[in-house]
């Protein structure tokens, strides 16, 4: 079961922190604001009961459902730019990525913040953000945090997105998933109480580590809906797969596998889950 009591007082604090200063500073709802990157990683993986630490990284990621460009450039205009990426601010003296998504999206999937001189990609923000969890961060406070299926979904836009460009660290975040699927309660009762989970089970011969695997290509899929799924499987070339292998989180998660071929297969599980 996923449960946000377990998780670190301390990463909850800061989120609030950068939360409420957000809110007291811009025109916006908190039900619009999603917690991503490192700091999504994290609750989750405590949510899902695990206590060992994942690749360090001081990142705070926040995600913002805007319906026009105005609340976020009024919003920036009160905060101090750091950093060379276009969208990093301080706030509360902490250094936050801000990611507008939504109907300032032009085309779907892309926007163009007021500091970059290119736009980005927000690919299935809006239908990972329609899916996502409620995650209290106070008596009085709640946003929104993207579940295990669509945490991956960003990360593996990202992942063929920078691994082109020989960033490699988004490989880990989707072997974690991998981790989490593997040895969810939640996963095995859906593996082994139903049809679909079944099927794949059989299909296989009942090896847990691919079956959930293709059961987090399916969850995905469903997630992010069929158009996304076709988007993102243009960009899944070769390359990218085969990057993916060498660099599945083998050096940051316990036990994991270092054999290629099984890292691989793991993968190809994925793939058959999302591609259908």
């Amino acid at each position: 079961m996923l449960s946000f009591e377990g998780v670190n007082v301390r990463q909850l604090d800061l989120a609030r922190l950068v939360v409420e200063e957000l809110l007291e500073l811009g025109d916006l709802e908190p039900a619009d604001i999603m917690i991503v990157g490192a700091s999504c990683r994290d609750i989750l993986h405590a949510g899902l009961g695990h206590g060992f630490p994942l690749r360090a990284t001081t990142d705070v990621d926040v995600a913002i459902a805007l319906p026009a460009w105005a609340p976020f450039d009024n919003l920036v205009k009160r905060l101090r730019p750091v950093g060379d990426n276009g969208i990093r601010y301080l706030v509360r003296e902490i250094a936050v990525d801000l990611v507008p998504f939504g109907e300032v999206e032009d085309p779907v999937g892309s926007v163009l913040p007021v500091r970059r001189d290119e736009s980005m990609d927000v690919f299935a923000f809006n239908e990972v953000f329609g899916g996502s969890l409620v995650l209290p961060l106070g008596p009085d406070l709640e946003v929104r945090l993207p579940d295990p299926a669509g945490y991956c979904a960003l990360k593996l836009s990202a992942w063929a997105n920078r691994c082109l460009d020989n960033e490699f660290r988004d490989g880990a975040d989707i072997a974690t998933v991998a981790y989490w699927y593997a040895g969810w309660a939640e996963v095995e009762e859906r593996l082994y109480d139903t049809d679909e989970g079944n099927a794949i089970l059989l299909a296989a011969e009942v090896d847990r580590l691919l079956a959930s695997a293709e059961l987090l290509g399916r969850d995905i899929a469903r997630l992010i809906g069929s158009e996304r799924t076709r988007e993102l499987k243009c960009r899944w070339t070769a390359l990218v797969r085969n990057r993916l292998v060498g660099e599945f989180g083998h050096d940051t998660i316990p036990s994991w596998t270092a054999d290629l071929l099984r890292r691989e297969a793991v993968i190809e599980s994925l793939c058959s889950g999302l591609w259908g």
